[in-house]
């Protein structure tokens, strides 16, 4: 036998506009009314039709996380992987369900798609997925969006949440440096990133009038070269690298060919994982809290889905220090 929401409400003594409620939480109801309506639900094996709850309240419950489907290295990335489980656990802590959607409208069902049929009830999307298409839809629209990244200049009119990128390599160099390292040279994979542009701000920034190099590695085919000009021309002493794949080239180079770590030369990476606390010397690190950055994104995004009328909001996620043998230079 099928129950009905007025069967609840029978076996409970209350209204079915009241059972109502509590299922679609569109009220307040009292702590005990509630439990008891939950308690009735469950012995009579009672479970709300999602698309009927969807025209009741014009929500669907579900979220979508806008992703690159065609860069298989957002799959293999733990900072993806962090925050993927974060959004996951925040959405079903606050009732919604989690869609992972593709950027690339070429293949699948697109974002945009999405937002026009009313599929979801707001996107988490990182700035490089953001086409110009779907920025245009989801502004008309006033649809519910907040980028997981500092958006690129011209484009700061969405919430958006983002790890202190230029902080953490302010964190970096100044370590260094009080560590007695000298000429630190920033590692990035390409500084038209946002992220990686603002880790060159800040390394600027602290050696505001003093040597600055920075690194593209994807522009290095021969890393070695690279490395001993640096180091017999520049004098370089340590380096801040942009991530562990980075600090992992960078380092087996400079073992490979006699340097050691952290005497002849300190290192620094960001992201505390997959490698750093386990290479050989362990590495100081940047730790990015990817897991708070989906949380607070997903936070954000459901206050908006809630609150029509809330304001868009910028957050910086801190960074901190993790010093490890790689710094640990030996005073003279």
């Amino acid at each position: 036998m099928a129950y009905t929401i007025k069967d609840i409400a029978k076996k409970v003594g209350v209204s079915p506009s009241t059972v109502s409620r509590v299922i679609n939480g569109t009220a307040t109801i009292s702590d005990e009314t509630t439990q008891k309506i939950r308690a009735a639900m469950e012995e009579l094996n009672y479970h709300p039709n999602s698309m009927a709850r969807s025209f009741a309240t014009g929500l669907t419950k579900t979220i979508a996380l806008v992703i690159d489907a065609d860069n298989e290295k957002n799959f293999a990335n733990s900072f993806f992987n962090r925050s993927v489980f974060a959004i996951e656990k925040q959405a079903q802590e606050e009732g919604f369900n989690l869609l992972i959607a593709n950027g690339n409208k070429s293949v699948g069902v697109s974002a945009s798609q999405l937002v026009y049929e009313k599929k979801v009830d707001g996107l988490i999307i990182p700035p490089n997925c953001m086409n110009k298409e779907l920025e245009n839809l989801v502004k008309k629209d006033e649809f519910p969006c907040v980028l997981l990244g500092k958006p690129a200049k011209g484009k700061k009119t969405f919430s958006w949440v983002d790890i202190d990128n230029c902080g953490g390599s302010k964190l970096a160099i100044r370590h260094l440096l009080n560590q007695g390292y000298r000429r630190p040279v920033l590692f990035v994979e390409n500084e038209e990133t946002v992220f990686d542009s603002e880790r060159a701000f800040g390394y600027r920034e602290v050696l505001a009038g003093k040597c600055q190099i920075i690194v593209h590695m994807d522009e290095e085919a021969n890393l070695w070269e690279k490395l001993f000009a640096l180091y017999t021309k520049e004098k370089m002493d340590s380096a801040i690298c942009s991530n562990n794949e980075i600090a992992f080239r960078v380092s087996r180079e400079l073992k490979q060919h006699g340097f050691a770590l952290p005497d002849d030369f300190g290192m620094v990476t960001f992201d505390n994982y997959p490698l750093a606390e386990y290479m050989e010397p362990p590495l100081s690190v940047i730790d990015v809290d990817t897991y708070t950055l989906g949380m607070v994104a997903t936070k954000q995004l459901i206050a908006m889905i809630q609150n029509k009328k809330a304001k868009n909001a910028c957050e910086i996620i801190p960074t901190k220090l993790i010093e490890r043998e790689s710094t640990r230079k030996r005073k003279e």
